[in-house]
């Protein structure tokens, strides 16, 4: 990840969890769109003749019916709050917008409840946002998760990972539920990028740890051990079939103690 990459996403989750205290304490996590925002942010960034940055000031943001809905009785201004924070952000790292941002949020029900997706384009190249749903769309077809990806949970329980989306938290919504008290309700997830799993942090209080390093995001390789709340959890991919099904989960004994204000 680039510099300007974990900058961005560092300031636009700070100011989007910030302004929006409505959704996070609904038990909504914006570490996700926070980072999606960032990244079209930055592929979309154009340079004009005098060597100024310009940044996309159109954004899409798709989503289930029932996430907006959620959302947005949460924050009926959810649009215009996003709007706001992207040209503050965009401001802050010199990047010119030529006309105020516009958000608009789609419901689309083939995306997983909880999930995003993003584009950006220009105003002035209007054509740009055809192109950039035909890269997601493209994307979405292809179905980039790795082969035969899965979790070995507690060193017993087999999860194989088929989907885009994968909440992990003690919440019972969560794919991967960890019913452990030194879980968080929504602790992690794992999203698929460019073909690989990436897992991410959802600002939990206990942190994640992998091959014994807290991280905010990390690249999963197979053999990559996680640990959430003492929980342990090992990613592997198997392309060939192994058809093994996965059973009901018992979380393992807890090894650590509680962080300090652990929801």
């Amino acid at each position: 990840m680039s510099n300007r990459l974990e900058r961005l996403e560092a300031r636009l989750e700070h100011l989007i969890e910030g302004t929006m205290a409505r959704l996070t304490a609904g038990g909504f996590s914006l570490s996700s769109l926070a980072s999606q925002l960032a990244q079209v942010m930055e592929e979309g960034l154009r340079v004009d003749p005098h060597g100024l940055q310009h940044a996309p000031d159109h954004y899409a943001i798709r989503g289930h019916p029932e996430t907006w809905g959620a959302m947005l009785g949460r924050e009926p201004r959810l649009q215009e709050l996003l709007a706001a924070g992207l040209r503050q952000v965009a401001e802050s790292q010199d990047l010119r917008m030529p006309r105020p941002p516009q958000v608009n949020l789609e419901a689309d029900p083939a995306v997983p409840p909880g999930a995003f997706q993003v584009v950006a384009w220009h105003s002035t190249h209007p054509l740009e946002r055809t192109h950039a749903l035909r890269v997601v769309e493209t994307q979405e077809s292809a179905h980039l998760t790795p082969e035969g990806a899965y979790l070995i949970i507690a060193g017993e329980n087999h999860f194989p990972l088929q989907a885009p989306v994968v909440n992990l938290g003690r919440a019972a919504e969560n794919q991967v539920v960890l019913t452990s008290p030194y879980v968080s309700r929504h602790h992690a997830q794992l999203r698929v990028r460019h073909g690989r799993y990436v897992l991410f942090d959802l600002g939990s209080k206990g942190g994640t740890i992998v091959n014994g390093r807290r991280v905010r995001q990390h690249v999963l390789r197979p053999g990559d051990v996680i640990s959430m709340g003492g929980i342990e959890l090992i990613y592997g991919e198997d392309p060939g079939p192994h058809g093994k099904e996965t059973g009901p989960f018992t979380p393992a004994m807890r090894r650590h103690p509680p962080a300090k204000g652990e929801d």
